[in-house]
């Protein structure tokens, strides 16, 4: 009886090691966050979605899809050694010979929202696809995205011409202008 509580023991103690090993090398894996920001827009005016990155300091590249709503047109993409764009896919291709710092914006993608557009309308600029996402050595395994949500908060302003006119205190000097200057 004391023997076979021995190897019980002995198999329960080697099942503890065992798993504690596998505990601590997926603590020790890094996770990370690609993200698109959310942004306010005008219609009929331009907006940018800036992507950035938590990776513990320790992302060297990455190549990835992003999908727009078509109703957006994109008008500039910064940040990015290579852009490839097909239809309402923007590719971008980005490293580096040390590491992204975290928080820091590495792409941007500049786009004009339609002018006809109701206040409170919402376009969507997702991620579609990771081609990789990788620190100097690896892929990363564990990681979140967060897509960005861009939101119409105001309608386009009419173009109108319209005059002032100032009266300073105590002068009977005034002096026009046009709204603006």
């Amino acid at each position: 009886m004391k023997k076979i509580f021995k190897k019980l023991l002995g198999f329960g103690v080697a099942a503890i090691m065992v798993l504690g090993n596998c505990l601590v090398v997926s603590a020790n894996q890094p996770t990370a966050t690609l993200s698109l920001s959310d942004a306010n827009a005008i219609a009929g005016k331009l907006v940018t979605v800036n992507l950035a990155m938590e990776t513990g300091n320790l992302c060297a590249g990455y190549n990835v899809d992003i999908e727009y709503d078509e109703r957006l047109t994109p008008l500039s993409i910064e940040g990015a050694v290579a852009t490839c764009q097909i239809e309402n896919v923007i590719t971008l291709v980005n490293f580096t010979g040390t590491y992204f710092a975290d928080n820091e914006v590495y792409s941007s993608i500049t786009f004009e929202v339609p002018m006809n557009v109701e206040v409170g309308t919402e376009f969507e600029v997702n991620f579609k696809t990771i081609g990789n996402f990788t620190t100097d050595t690896a892929e990363f395994e564990d990681y979140s995205l967060v897509n960005s949500k861009i939101t119409v908060i105001e309608a386009p302003a009419e173009n109108s011409i319209s005059t002032f006119v100032i009266f300073n205190e105590g002068s009977a000097e005034a002096e026009m202008g046009l709204r603006g200057d």
